[in-house]
């Protein structure tokens, strides 16, 4: 009779082949928050509990904005976007909220989708703020705008 490894210890020689095989990595594609990477994975809840996926945005143009609470072009950047209708699609992402304070609160009142999270602007490497990260709809990143200038917001969202 001829000696065969169990199932179990099958499964545990898969698995650590697996790990070990470097062609498994080189496939997946780089996802990271600089110009020709794909997005990077992240899910979130905007602020009427709806939930986003980066898996379900490819497939258009998106515009993944990046605010603070306390900068004042990101005040402004918000009233733009409040008041005026772009036919991209955008999302806006921010940290999350000081204790004790009521930023997300405010969020409610806007028509467009606010995911609070400080882990999703850590993943795209955002160091200021505002920032407009366009991503084509297979899901790779095109550019990345710093918005000095809230003024230039339009033509950035429309392009």
């Amino acid at each position: 009779m001829k000696n065969s490894p169990s199932t179990l210890g099958g499964i545990f020689a898969l698995l650590k082949a697996k790990k070990q095989s470097p062609e498994l990595v080189k496939t997946d594609p780089p996802r990271g928050g600089k110009v020709g990477d794909f997005l990077p994975l992240f899910k979130g809840r905007d602020q009427k509990g709806r939930k986003v996926k980066s898996e379900e945005l490819p497939g258009r143009t998106v515009k993944l904005i990046f605010l603070s609470d306390s900068c004042a072009s990101c005040a402004e950047v918000l009233r733009q976007l409040a008041n005026t209708s772009f036919s991209t699609y955008f999302l806006v992402i921010k940290s999350e909220p000081e204790p004790y304070s009521d930023a997300d609160l405010e969020d409610i009142r806007y028509p467009f989708s606010i995911i609070r999270s400080s882990r999703i602007i850590e993943l795209f490497e955002i160091r200021r703020m505002p920032t407009i990260v366009t991503a084509n709809a297979s899901g790779m990143i095109e550019r990345v705008d710093e918005l000095a200038e809230p003024e230039r917001l339009a033509s950035l969202i429309e392009r």
